[in-house]
């Protein structure tokens, strides 16, 4: 029998993942990128990839055993001709793809952080969809009909490209190579929409390796729109095996032969690092300020807003509050104004849960209310300024921390126990901040706008 003998240093043919960081953050905060998902991120839930999957569907009945370089796709087609065309061995799907882990894991955790619009997953099970509702209002398409159903309410849309477990039928998930062959004769549209959606977004594929068929299916519809100025990423472990990484090696080389870049990391918790960093940069260069409504004339805060308002490349969330965030947004307004930049870009706004009721600053029971508002804004934060505030301001620093905001805490010079005094205290949520900005919190001197200016502009570049 012939060894395989791995060839000898080849050339390179990934790119560095933090260029991937870069370019896809960026997409990202333009709104202009889509994630495209794998059976790889179901697995941290307990979740069986394909040659599992097809031994529980019965591929021991065909009288051989499962090799790792088999046509996974063309296995599922001699099961389905072993039982005579009848699909009904699939009937064993739903417990197949029942989790065997509770709560979110690392790579949904990332997802639920980033600002993101869509997402294409060729996993049938509802993982995306009961990890990535939370806080957020989500559409699930699975079949054509269901691109005729606008939900222009949603805030992200999750699109089963393969069908779903609880919402399709047996028939119509794609799972065999005649499956594949006839995808675009059977699902039309979403077929369409995946091209559409090909050509005009940049797209981080996750989830996959060389071994997964499932990722052919956006590669047929990727082979019409070579050439064209899209970006197209995916993030994948480097194989440690020789054989394996040469197969490996090949795929990215096709994988690139259709616009799609691949980027090669030693472990997976680098893909869940990368997935982090995207879900911060996903937001841009945006800063929210809070703090207490009743001081409306917050002269540090509005000297923060002057100065940031000078930079064109920053914008601010404007929660429609009053106290120090009012005070900051106007000013950040009239700098802009004075320095020529187009102000129109650079406030976003937010609905007030305030004026929504009036209430929700004092009373307990109405804080889950605040949470659910808040958190589309907290979402979109990259830099949370935190002055002193009551339950309010302190649930929305919460909601940052869930969201992997970067929070800087300007305590005021006469209020040594207000909140933010309490946040300049804390370990873990100071680490991020530079030493010159901690040494100003330790030392308990008073903080200028320039200083903290200076701060966020760091922590946005």
């Amino acid at each position: 029998m012939t060894s395989f003998r791995a060839p000898s240093q080849p050339p390179p043919l990934d790119v560095p993942v933090n260029r991937v960081i870069k370019e896809v953050g960026a997409a990202l905060a333009e709104g202009r990128c889509i994630y495209f998902l794998g059976a790889g991120v179901s697995v941290p839930s307990g979740l069986v990839q394909w040659p599992e999957l097809l031994k529980i569907l019965g591929s021991d009945d065909l009288g051989f055993q499962l090799q790792p370089t088999d046509d996974l796709p063309l296995i599922a087609q001699y099961l389905q001709n072993h039982h005579v065309g009848n699909r009904g061995f699939l009937r064993r799907l739903p417990s197949a793809l029942r989790r065997k882990q509770t709560g979110i894991n690392p790579y949904f955790a990332a997802l639920h952080r980033t600002r993101l619009k869509k997402i294409w997953t060729t996993n049938f099970d509802t993982l995306a969809e009961e990890s990535l509702s939370r806080g957020r209002t989500v559409r699930v398409i699975s079949d054509d009909k269901d691109l005729e159903r606008d939900d222009i309410s949603a805030e992200l849309e999750i699109v089963k490209v393969h069908g779903c477990i609880t919402r399709s039928a047996l028939q119509d998930l794609v799972l065999t190579r005649d499956d594949y062959h006839n995808f675009e004769r059977t699902r039309p549209a979403i077929a369409h929409s995946l091209k559409s959606d090909l050509l005009f977004n940049d797209c981080l594929f996750l989830g996959y390796s060389h071994q997964d068929p499932n990722i052919w299916t956006a590669l047929r519809q990727a082979a019409e729109l070579t050439g064209t100025c899209r970006r197209h990423y995916l993030i994948a472990k480097l194989e440690t095996d020789p054989e394996a990484r040469a197969r490996q090696r090949h795929w990215v080389t096709e994988l690139r032969r259709h616009g799609i870049e691949t980027a090669l990391v030693a472990e997976y918790r680098c893909i869940e690092q990368a997935l982090q960093q995207i879900a911060l940069a996903s937001r841009g260069q945006t800063v929210f300020i809070t703090g207490s409504h009743t001081d409306d004339n917050n002269a540090l805060a509005e000297a923060i807003g002057q100065r940031l308002g000078q930079d064109a490349d920053i914008t601010i969330l404007d929660g429609q509050s009053a106290g120090v965030g009012r005070s900051a947004v106007n000013a950040f307004g009239m700098s802009s104004i004075e320095h020529k930049i187009d102000v129109g870009k650079r406030i976003r706004f937010y609905s007030n849960p305030y004026s929504f009721d009036p209430q929700l600053s004092n009373r307990h029971d109405l804080l889950d209310d605040l949470r659910t508002l808040r958190r589309p804004l907290l979402r979109d934060a990259r830099v949370v300024v935190v002055f002193d505030g009551r339950m309010g301001t302190e649930l929305e620093v919460q909601l940052a921390r869930e969201m992997g905001c970067v929070v800087i805490p300007v305590p005021s010079d006469t209020d040594s126990h207000g909140y933010a005094r309490k946040l300049a205290q804390d370990e873990g949520l100071l680490k991020g901040l530079s030493p010159e900005y901690r040494s100003h919190l330790e030392d308990k001197e008073p903080l200028t706008a320039d200083i903290v200016a200076e701060e966020i502009v760091r922590l946005l570049r």
